[in-house]
């Protein structure tokens, strides 16, 4: 990929003193900004045209998400529920996570976050948050790295689809958050610039979490408790797809958890993991940022002493023709790439096969 742009960017970004903060915003030379980061995302667009399933997977890029054809969550806020930060809707209303195949081809179309008409995104309407994803290691075959195991005749082998999507270098994932900050923080003073950066998010896959093992991520009420109006004029509250009260960790989380967390490190198993050493923790703030920070870095996670690493991921256009829509084949030692019609998975013919290890 042409990195002379990106690096450009980086450069007048930290010009402008985005290390040291502070109202850095003010400092930013927009009218060099905003053609560079034409160029750079052309750059990026021709990167994804270009990518291909065996590079992403050697160089720790490669993103395979199980999941059912038909998936839809519906929570309806009628009582409290600690796990899921739930509440009372006094409206009764109920709000939708499609984590399915329709869900998948909405959430590639950059129309549902970005109008061309004008207006707000759909996605909270059509149930369109971020969800998880299994990152591949290049040192075991993908069979090996789902959350179950994939043996024959199980159902996690003839009725799951495994979704595969290359995610972009972690060098462009840091640059958009940067640049995400910084629409946010002048999108009043400066909507134009607004609006190439909604232009630019509604179409770049984004890696918002990551861990080097599961994470225990899921549908929640966002906190703090904050509410925005809908497409509708609704005023609803908003979600994510991320950490609950209770998540994953490892010793290597010891300094971003409390002392409860420090405790059940030494004495709670997490829930049917047979290596023991991934436990369930409190949240906090800490642990939040680390994962974070982690996303930023998600290349150089460690990926081989767990049965996979976990992302959540922001699912947008592609360039190269994905994400793919597979079943896993024995038969064949790998993963028959489908097409989607009407929402039902069908094989192509000829036969096209995702080795198990793309090389």
């Amino acid at each position: 990929m042409n990195t002379t742009n990106r690096n450009a960017i980086f450069h007048l970004l930290n010009q402008a003193g985005r290390v040291r903060g502070l109202d850095w915003e003010s400092r930013v030379d927009f009218g060099a900004l905003i053609p560079l980061m034409d160029r750079w995302y052309d750059d990026y667009k021709a990167f994804e045209r270009d990518d291909t399933i065996a590079c992403a997977f050697r160089e720790q890029r490669l993103s395979v998400k199980g999941m059912d054809p038909v998936w839809q969550d519906s929570i309806a806020f009628k009582g409290a529920d600690k796990q899921m930060h739930r509440f009372v809707d006094p409206r009764g209303m109920s709000y939708a996570l499609d984590k399915g195949l329709s869900g998948m081809r909405l959430r590639i179309d950059p129309r549902n976050f970005l109008p061309f008409e004008g207006g707000d995104s759909k996605k909270l309407d059509l149930g369109l948050h971020d969800t998880s994803s299994g990152l591949m290691s290049a040192q075991r075959p993908i069979s090996e790295q789902q959350y179950k195991k994939l043996e024959a005749g199980m159902d996690n082998v003839t009725k799951k689809l495994y979704v595969f999507m290359p995610l972009g270098y972690q060098e462009d994932q840091a640059l958009f958050q940067m640049l995400n900050d910084l629409g946010k923080r002048v999108r009043l003073e400066r909507p134009e610039f607004y609006r190439l950066v909604r232009f630019i998010r509604a179409r770049m896959t984004r890696v918002k979490l990551a861990a080097e093992h599961d994470m225990s991520t899921n549908f929640s009420l966002a906190t703090p408790v904050s509410y925005k109006i809908n497409s509708a004029g609704d005023t609803v509250p908003k979600f994510q797809f991320g950490l609950l009260a209770e998540t994953g960790a490892t010793v290597r989380d010891k300094e971003y958890l409390n002392d409860a967390g420090k405790e059940a490190l030494k004495t709670k198993a997490k829930w049917g993991k047979p290596d023991g050493k991934i436990k369930t923790v409190p949240f906090t703030p800490e642990l939040l940022s680390a994962r974070r920070q982690a996303a930023i870095n998600y290349q150089k996670l460690v990926l081989d002493q767990y049965s996979y690493g976990e992302v959540t991921i922001a699912y947008r256009k592609h360039e190269g023709g994905f994400p793919l829509f597979t079943m896993f084949s024995h038969d064949d030692k790998g993963f028959l790439v489908g097409t989607v019609d009407n929402d039902t998975w069908v094989a192509k013919n000829p036969k096209e096969i995702i080795p198990d290890r793309p090389v």
